[in-house]
């Protein structure tokens, strides 16, 4: 997270915006004193609270920001907005788009074909191929979250000026198209990238997927009201097949960034599986430029078998409608009465099914997660790497999810009959995540650059359920199990804003199980959130102990859904 720009300026930016050829907008006087901020104009970036934590992707609390900065002058965002930007530096703005567009494939969010978008970049600067006010929009989205990963920082930071053209821009655009949907998509992650707005990026994807309904993208171009299909006038010179594949993905990045955003299921989806009619995307190295019609299967809400040749992007939206399910029904029943425990059982158990019968479906080079430790399986691309990884990512959280939150049964005698069983599968799943994360490391895929955002979320859990309690003998070991998730978390914050407030949780947490180790047999007095007590001396008993000293944490990371959900740590009120 970094400070926003002190380039910009009451009224103008004191900054030079390019908003014209062979001309620039003049550096106006700097605005009076009392208007602006302490600190020479800039405020200081915004970092949560330890309170305010929310692992797991819930909602994050972050202090008051104070007094916004002056916004850019709406003349001048109009004047750069008909700007073509790549014509001041084509280098340095194809290596900027080249790095955003990197970041989107790693995020699962690619909608665009890379090395044909680039060829449109240079080609569209010519006089006779001016590109369009909507296509501008989109460039000047992509050069915020380009200039916004290389992390140059104020002073001199292009990447808020950027975000401000391409937000005007879109907020202006007359009618729903492509590109500005593009756009709203790229300036959602941005937010979630620079500014740790959530809020902002919120709204953007939301705003990216009405405008996505509204042009039909959740049907294929054949049965959608599609006014470009139907002109020929594809964006960004691509032709029929490829437009169709890049309207897919597009549809695809909203249906993704609303349920792994970090806002989702507090913030309600607005894409409903049941009103899709699309294929699914293909592989990375089949989207675009094969001069055919996508073979890809249609997606089918309510199964998780496969169609022929599905590609990795297709196997992670399946398995995210799964998640999708379980999260929201946790959030349901926090805040309803309590249902007959026989229809939530067999509600869990079609769950479980669905999450077996997704597993069994995974070809042999997706199936086997020790296979990410490996230099090159199967020859997958960086994008299909990072796809796998969090699709087996998501499927433990699910499974995790799934057995963890369960409401107790309406007369509350009492926790499920089921406990000690599902809290042995709840910890199975976490220690398969660190595993992944591990054989990650060891594939050189630990770079921020190459993992997913929802990796942190999963790291963050898993921690959460192993340390929850154990034998004291085993605590060293797990120390250094959580010390090497921490690191990735830690990595992943240089980039997600939200990363940042698991980093702080799983502090907090290796604080507390550190002063343990270091007391000892002795830890009569561990300090508060944590119980030590000698085996025998404990209802229930911790496995990989004999009469030894054992330790239980009292609060879960986990604070989104109620204490008595939680069979890992309800037993501990």
């Amino acid at each position: 997270m970094r400070p926003a720009s002190p380039d910009l300026m009451m009224g103008m930016p004191a900054k030079r915006m390019r908003t014209g050829y062979d001309h620039y907008a003049p550096p106006p006087p700097p605005p009076p004193p009392p208007l602006l901020p302490p600190g020479g104009g800039r405020r200081s970036p915004p970092v949560p609270t330890p309170d305010s934590a929310r692992p797991g992707g819930g909602p994050v609390a972050w202090p008051p920001l104070g007094p916004e900065l002056p916004r850019i002058h709406e003349d001048v965002l109009a004047r750069a907005w008909q700007t073509d930007p790549y014509v001041s530096d084509p280098p340095s703005v194809t290596s900027t788009i080249a790095s955003s567009l990197a970041r989107l494939d790693a995020a699962g969010l690619a909608f665009l074909p890379g090395p044909a978008f680039v060829a449109w970049l240079s080609s569209s600067a010519s006089a006779h191929l001016r590109k369009s006010p909507e296509e501008a929009t989109l460039v000047y989205s992509l050069l915020a979250l380009g200039a916004a990963v290389a992390g140059r920082g104020p002073p001199g930071d292009p990447a808020p000026e950027y975000a401000a053209v391409a937000r005007y821009a879109a907020d202006r655009a007359p009618r729903p198209s492509l590109p500005v949907v593009q756009a709203r998509v790229v300036l959602a992650l941005y937010y979630l990238i620079s500014d740790a707005r959530p809020d902002e990026a919120g709204d953007a994807g939301t705003a990216a997927t009405l405008a996505a309904m509204a042009l039909q993208l959740n049907m294929e171009t054949d049965q959608a009201h599609d006014a470009t299909a139907a002109a020929a006038a594809f964006p960004f010179g691509l032709d029929a097949h490829d437009y169709a594949e890049c309207r897919r993905r597009t549809f695809w990045a909203c249906f993704t960034l609303e349920r792994l955003s970090g806002s989702f299921p507090f913030r309600p989806a607005v894409l409903h599986r049941e009103d899709i009619f699309l294929r699914l995307p293909a592989d990375d190295g089949e989207a675009f430029g094969r001069q055919t019609e996508s073979t890809e299967p249609f997606f089918d809400a309510s199964s998780t078998l496969p169609g022929r040749g599905m590609s990795s992007r297709g196997y992670l939206i399946q398995i995210l409608g799964v998640w999708e399910d379980v999260v929201a029904g946790i959030y349901r029943a926090a805040h309803r009465r309590p249902t007959a425990s026989g229809s939530e059982t067999a509600r869990r158990q079609g769950i479980a099914r669905r999450l077996d019968e997704w597993k069994r479906s995974l070809p042999a080079r997706f199936s086997r997660e020790e296979d990410m430790g490996r230099k090159s399986p199967d020859g997958l691309g960086p994008g299909e790497r990072a796809s796998v990884v969090a699709m087996h990512l998501l499927y433990h959280h699910t499974a995790i999810k799934l057995h963890r939150h369960v409401r107790r049964p309406p007369a509350g005698a009492g926790a499920p009959a089921d406990t000690e069983e599902r809290a042995a599968a709840v910890r199975g799943h976490s220690r398969r995540i660190l595993e992944t994360w591990s054989w990650c490391i060891s594939a050189g895929l630990g770079e921020p650059s190459r993992q997913h955002p929802f990796t942190s979320t999963a790291l963050v859990e898993a921690v959460d359920v192993l340390s929850a309690e154990g034998a004291l003998s085993g605590l060293p070991a797990l120390l250094a199990e959580m010390r090497a998730a921490r690191s990735g978390v830690a990595g992943l914050g240089s980039v997600w804003a939200e990363a940042q407030v698991h980093g702080l949780a799983l502090d907090r947490r290796l604080e507390v199980l550190g002063r343990v180790v270091e007391k000892g047999p002795a830890a009569d007095d561990p300090g508060e959130g944590v119980r030590v007590w000698r085996q025998g001396s404990h209802h229930g008993g911790v496995d990989g102990t004999e009469d030894g000293l054992c330790w239980r944490l009292v609060a879960p990371l986990e604070k989104r859904f109620p204490r008595d959900m939680d069979c890992i740590y309800s037993d501990t009120l």
